[in-house]
């Protein structure tokens, strides 16, 4: 499993939190880039490594996905205005 970062605003963590993440959403390896593109309420989320599910370069700072990803995936949130 590979844990990342997916910053938000607060007007779509209800969303995210009931729905999933949909096709091409972005995520970070590092929470501090999830803050400074995403947003200030991060997602901290474990998805797979199958490559067939995203799209970026591993070694890359960000990368998005080819599929929609379950809301049963989040494992944390974080405000990181508190960061």
């Amino acid at each position: 499993m590979i844990t990342a970062y997916h910053g938000t605003i607060e007007e779509n963590v209800a969303s995210i939190q009931h729905h999933g993440f949909r096709k091409g959403t972005y995520f970070a390896f590092q929470i501090e880039d999830a803050l400074a593109f995403g947003g200030p309420c991060i997602f901290i989320v474990e998805f797979s490594e199958d490559p067939q599910k995203w799209h970026g370069i591993p070694d890359g700072w960000q990368f998005h996905l080819r599929e929609p990803l379950p809301a049963s995936t989040i494992i944390g949130e974080t405000d990181g205005r508190e960061l």
